[in-house]
């Protein structure tokens, strides 16, 4: 009797994913503290036959590998696995447990996702052409969740040949995937600016180097990078995201001594990205001697550009067309956000799908809210197409 689910989650084991993905959801877990969430997964696996936990010094996060059944290429997937700090706002029994914590980027279901796939893939490993590597990856909501499992040698004794990574989208409709080559997300400096100058009493302003004045000059000289100094033509963002005085001090009416200034650049073009960096560095230099103040720049981290290449789309565009046909391949506008996906991305080739997780079909009248809103939900019919894209992914990377 042919099985008609070989390559597919069966109805049960959807249903099981689906599970796993709300259990998840009620018990999200900040940004490398995903002890629970760890150890979860871990449970899971190790009910799956050929599957191997490897033993890596990371303190959250899982990384496993499925033996196929003849030898070839090993490939690897990525799931993300924190949520973030925000309180949820929902009515719904699944909602999230832990006060002022939520997944509101969908790494639940990406995780839940991945262990879909690991289900099938563990029940064909014989037909596999080659390995699988899991990778469950914590902290991507600060960017440091690949950087840690690369330091930690998770490509070290097995360097796969690819590797795929993907995030819902709420935008687009389940059952349908962006297979695309080029830019998915932006890279990014993150940076703040320490303005120091002189304090003195609100009466007596001559005898003050006011760095709160200065800060309102330095953000109303860096919007002049962006309109004067980029490609019009080229994505990039320039912000100061929070200005505070240090240190805070309830005496009221008195100039202070210092200025932080936090902000970020994102573009698609590294290349554009440093060069606004030096900009701003130039900013600094020059316009706070002219307050009688000085601005230190200070990176606090910087993240790569996803970039999907020419060569590993062909590879994830043969993946989708088996999973949902080439008609539900869309395209989609890159996005600003970034991924620290692209860490990877500089170890071995690798590949970013966006997958659909909004409404099923034209009368599904829910509301998806973006990324981050506090009513954030994924439509979980999208999960058994995202396993199905990690399974096709490994089969055609394999050939």
């Amino acid at each position: 009797m042919t099985n008609t689910y070989e390559w597919n989650l069966t109805p049960a084991e959807e249903q099981a994913v689906i599970k796993i993905k709300q259990a998840l959801h009620r018990h999200p877990e900040l940004s490398m503290k995903e002890v629970q969430t760890s150890k979860l997964i871990r449970t899971v696996l190790e009910r799956m036959d050929g599957v191997r936990i490897l033993d890596l010094p990371v303190e959250t996060g899982v990384v496993a590998l499925i033996r196929g059944g003849a030898s070839g290429k090993l490939i690897a997937l990525r799931a993300d696995i924190d949520g973030i700090p925000k309180k949820e706002e929902s009515q719904d029994e699944n909602a999230s447990q832990n006060e002022g914590v939520m997944h509101a980027c969908g790494h639940d279901f990406h995780t839940a996702s991945l262990l879909g796939a690991a289900q099938v893939l563990s029940r064909n490993r014989a037909e596999l052409r080659g390995d699988v590597m899991l990778i469950f990856q914590p902290g991507e909501e600060i960017t440091a969740g690949a950087n840690a499992l690369i330091q930690a040698g998770v490509f070290a004794e097995h360097k796969p040949s690819a590797l795929f990574g993907m995030h819902n989208r709420p935008d687009i409709p389940v059952g349908q995937v962006v297979a695309e080559t080029g830019y998915r997300m932006g890279g990014k400096y993150n940076f703040n600016i320490q303005v120091h100058g002189r304090a003195s009493h609100g009466g007596s302003p001559q005898d003050a180097r006011d760095p709160i004045v200065c800060a309102c000059a330095l953000v109303t000289a860096f919007q002049t990078i962006v309109s004067r100094n980029a490609d019009p033509l080229k994505a990039m963002v320039l912000g100061i995201e929070s200005i505070q005085s240090t240190p805070v001090t309830t005496t009221l009416h008195q100039m202070v001594d210092d200025v932080i200034l936090e902000g970020s650049i994102r573009a698609h073009d590294d290349a554009l990205r440093k060069s606004a960096l030096e900009r701003v560095q130039q900013i600094c230099l020059m316009l706070a001697p002219a307050y009688g103040c000085e601005a230190v720049l200070e990176i606090e981290q910087e993240v790569p550009a996803v970039y999907n290449s020419l060569q590993m789309t062909k590879i994830a565009y043969a993946a989708a067309v088996q999973t949902v046909g080439e008609d539900h391949i869309i395209s989609a506008t890159p996005s600003l956000g970034c991924e620290d996906f692209a860490f990877f991305m500089q170890e071995v080739p690798s590949y970013y799908y966006w997958v659909g997780s909004g409404p099923s079909d034209p009368s599904d009248s829910a509301v998806y809210p973006g990324w981050h809103d506090p009513g954030f939900h994924t439509n979980d019919a999208g999960i058994a197409f995202a396993a199905k894209l990690f399974i096709e992914s490994v089969r055609e990377a394999q050939k």
